[in-house]
């Protein structure tokens, strides 16, 4: 099912660049006119239908090796098997989007419309962590859609809550939040790169490795602490997907401690995703929140 609202998405998603092409051709847009209506219409379809086609999330910037003096985008990646399309630059639906170095933050700038949609200038070397923390989306998904969506994120605790309370076949009243992480090194290996990788950021759902992915062996394990609201999740589905090899899809649940471990034996980029969905409090417009985390390095 949910691969074929994913087709069904695709095939809208081609019929808007359609009509933004006739558009064009009876205005006389320039080059860089239509360019940027291509970007927004494809985001119009990329932020609007996340849940609904089992879309991941994703912070990607243009190296994750860099030096002082650098200026790096930061792309929003929307997509499935960390292959997936850049989303721009859109104010309303940022709560954060920041850059970390020790205690030193800064917000990231761009311009609306535009991908990619943060651009950050290196000005030390140290670890730099990137975070993205979306404001809250609501969405209401067909019963079955719903129901798909909960079993491939691992969410079955929430599938016998509706069961226990009689919702199965009601629609999926959701407000969803992304909270994506990504780790640029700047500056080499060693003392310049040693710190922050497992700095607590405070999103309400995060991810964070207890080594310094960009030191793991190929072969070895890289673990991560889960947190929601600054507490250990227990039970949650973790995924770790190569950007190199599309085969490899790691799942682990994290134990007491929040904690899942993942061997890292390809070269090159990896997501680390999590989805963690809580019912709502009665006052609300909708019945569950939930948010989907990611963490995003490479080795």
């Amino acid at each position: 099912m949910l691969k074929e609202m994913f087709r069904v998405g695709i095939a809208r998603h081609k019929s808007a660049n359609a009509v933004g092409s006739r558009q064009e051709s009876s205005h006389h847009l320039s080059p860089a006119d239509r360019g940027r209506v291509q970007i927004l219409l494809a985001t119009l379809i990329l932020v609007t239908a996340p849940v609904v086609t089992a879309h991941d999330f994703w912070l990607e910037p243009s190296t994750y090796r860099a030096e002082v003096g650098d200026r790096i985008g930061v792309d929003l990646k929307v997509g499935e098997h960390f292959q997936g399309d850049s989303v721009a630059r859109m104010n309303h639906h940022i709560r954060r989007f920041l850059a970390q170095r020790g205690d030193e933050q800064r917000p990231l700038g761009g311009i609306i419309g535009i991908a990619p949609a943060g651009m950050l200038r290196i000005e030390s070397r140290g670890l730099q962590v990137v975070t993205y923390e979306s404001n809250p989306t609501r969405i209401e998904l067909d019963p079955l859609i719903f129901e798909a969506y909960l079993e491939e994120e691992g969410l079955e605790r929430v599938l016998r809550i509706r069961a226990s309370r009689g919702e199965s076949g009601l629609p999926g009243v959701e407000s969803f939040s992304r909270c994506a992480k990504t780790l640029i090194q700047v500056g080499g290996d060693g003392e310049a790169i040693a710190g922050g990788f497992d700095r607590e950021i405070g999103m309400p759902l995060e991810i964070i490795p207890e080594a310094n992915p960009f030191d793991v062996v190929l072969g070895d394990e890289l673990s991560v602490r889960v947190l929601f609201e600054a507490e250990p999740v227990e039970g949650l589905l973790v995924i770790a997907l190569s950007a190199e090899d599309s085969s490899i899809r790691r799942a682990a649940r994290t134990d007491e401690r929040g904690r899942v471990a993942f061997v890292i034996d390809r070269k090159g980029s990896w997501l680390i995703k999590a989805v963690h969905m809580e019912r709502a409090p009665e006052e609300r417009s909708w019945d569950w929140e939930s948010w989907w985390a990611s963490l995003t390095f490479a080795t």
